[in-house]
């Protein structure tokens, strides 16, 4: 059996570890970026050249996902005459669709409008189309493209690194405590052990 000072040189280093990283845990908060998508179609109705938009949407989000409650804003720009619109992040209907994973047309139909009289559709088979009090916009290949994607914080990187460096330290002092080891077996065995003394060959009568 072990004693227990073996033990408690293996135990110390992981308490300390474990120790350690709660702490930083502790510290380390939610990632604070946003998901971002642009939008971009092309005018058939209302708009000339291509309409582009911003879809900004909270960390929480996952690509490829639906989106209602993880919604924060949406800015909304056209030509041909010059059109501009942006939604506030409290509706009076959520926000609904599904967003590609990287690119392409909505997922599930994608629907954003403040419950009065504007209104944004972008629809699976890439149709669009922009109702405001003074436009009635509409056009083709309408198409999302995923900018930024939420990133961990700081903290949350550091958590990460610290518990790898943790478990890297915990396998090289468990590999060096296996070559002490070997190393006084060894020592051991080539001090106090010596093989059987051969018998002597009997004498010829």
């Amino acid at each position: 059996m072990k004693p227990l000072s073996h033990l408690r040189s293996l135990v110390t280093p992981a308490a300390l570890a474990l120790a350690a990283t709660v702490q930083v845990a502790a510290l380390a908060g939610p990632a604070h970026a946003t998901v971002i998508y642009d939008w971009s179609g092309t005018c058939t109705v209302g708009c000339t050249g291509t309409a582009s938009a911003e879809l900004t949407l909270a960390p929480t989000y996952v690509p490829g996902t639906p989106f209602g409650s993880d919604f924060v804003s949406f800015v909304f720009n056209a030509s041909g005459p010059a059109f501009s619109l942006s939604f506030p992040p409290v509706f009076a209907l959520p926000p609904i669709g599904a967003l590609p994973l990287v690119s392409g047309p909505a997922l599930a139909n994608v629907l954003i409008t403040d419950g009065s009289l504007h209104a944004f559709n972008s629809l699976t088979d890439g149709r669009w189309f922009m109702n405001s009090l003074t436009e009635n916009l509409s056009g083709v290949e309408g198409t999302f493209v995923l900018r930024t994607a939420a990133v961990p914080e700081p903290g949350s990187l550091t958590l990460f690194a610290f518990a790898l460096g943790a478990l890297v330290f915990l396998r090289k002092r468990r590999r060096w405590a296996n070559v002490v080891a070997s190393a006084v077996a060894w020592r051991f065995r080539s001090r106090f052990w010596s093989p059987a003394r051969r018998t002597p060959d009997c004498a010829i009568a």
